[in-house]
């Protein structure tokens, strides 16, 4: 598999791991499947390289990306971020009549 900073969402979510983003700024954590990662982001991105701000302090300057495969005092106790689905917003730009 090579280095842990070279593994990719695909072999991750092989091994059956949660990805844990957390922000050393303000705190707050947060857990994916690195299955869905893989199937949102794509499966050969690498797992600490995930293009993430936090969404409460809105930096992606103090992320702290780690893996773990969860155990059964984790079952009924972790909040997953899972999707819920694609939402389309639509993009407007400025542009001069001709």
């Amino acid at each position: 598999m090579g280095r842990t900073n070279e593994l990719t969402l695909n072999q991750s979510s092989l091994i059956g791991h949660m990805v844990i983003v957390k922000c050393n700024l303000c705190h707050r954590q947060v857990h994916y499947l690195a299955a869905d990662l893989a199937e949102l982001l794509g499966p050969q991105r690498r797992v600490f390289s995930l293009p993430f701000r936090c969404e409460k302090c809105r930096k992606s300057d103090y992320l702290l990306i780690s893996v773990r495969i969860p155990d059964s005092r984790d079952f009924g106790k972790i909040i997953l971020r899972r999707p819920a689905g694609i939402k389309k917003v639509l993009l407007w730009k400025e542009e001069r009549l001709r």
